[in-house]
């Protein structure tokens, strides 16, 4: 099966990095960051027919071309890389090369900022680096129009979804949990953990929220996007 990535899906998995870290990883990452490639694949020999999941990679680390692409390919999958512009080429991340061989194979490339800063704590020339000239980079390396972008740290606000909006972008992806609503501009994504296995997967993917649950759900969100 040969699926194209569908933003649409009711559930996302975001994923960081995958296998042995061929750098030193921040205290942040540790927890995201699944060294136990097997159990990777094993995910996603599950969720390669669920019709309801669509996968994404944040931050641009080498072994989303080492072992996530091929392992993606096998599979007949496709899927979202956000990519952060000033780490290409450097020791761990992503080269220019792997970058456009990924766009080549019909996975899509989106923006992770410049420099993996919260965009929320950034001023207006700061911002501006990560809004617009990360993604002039990456449209220049991968050449491709760039018009989606992810939040590091999950983080946003009003101010920052105001800048977003400006600065053309079509859909952002958070880190927010749940299902993702469809045709939404902010995408709701799940961080997938070094301890998950295939059961977590498919107790999240099986989930279905009562009425209560989701108003009290989408009451949180609106505090936080409009804070």
């Amino acid at each position: 099966m040969n699926r194209s990535f569908v933003p649409e899906h009711r559930f996302i998995l975001n994923f960081h990095g995958i296998g042995p870290p061929g750098r030193e990883l921040t205290s942040g990452e540790r927890s995201v960051w699944v060294e136990d490639a097997a159990r990777f694949e094993r995910i996603l020999d599950f969720v390669k027919d669920e019709n309801c999941c669509s996968l994404t990679f944040d931050d641009g680390n080498g072994s989303d071309y080492r072992i996530v692409f091929p392992a993606l390919a096998a599979r007949g999958l496709k899927a979202q890389f956000f990519v952060v512009a000033g780490n290409v080429d450097l020791p761990g991340y992503l080269s220019r090369d792997q970058v456009q061989s990924l766009r080549r194979a019909g996975m899509k490339i989106g923006s992770h900022g410049m420099r993996h800063r919260p965009w929320t704590a950034l001023d207006r020339g700061d911002l501006e680096e990560e809004l617009f000239q990360a993604r002039g980079h990456l449209e220049h390396m991968a050449g491709v129009k760039v018009d989606e972008a992810s939040c590091p740290f999950g983080q946003y606000n009003r101010r920052v979804i105001r800048s977003l909006r400006d600065a053309g972008y079509r859909r952002i992806y958070t880190s927010d949990g749940g299902e993702a609503e469809p045709g939404a501009f902010l995408v709701s994504r799940n961080s997938v953990q070094n301890t998950w296995d295939i059961a977590a997967v498919r107790t999240l993917l099986s989930d279905t929220p009562n009425t209560v649950r989701r108003t009290w759900r989408r009451m949180k969100l609106w505090v936080k996007r409009w804070r």
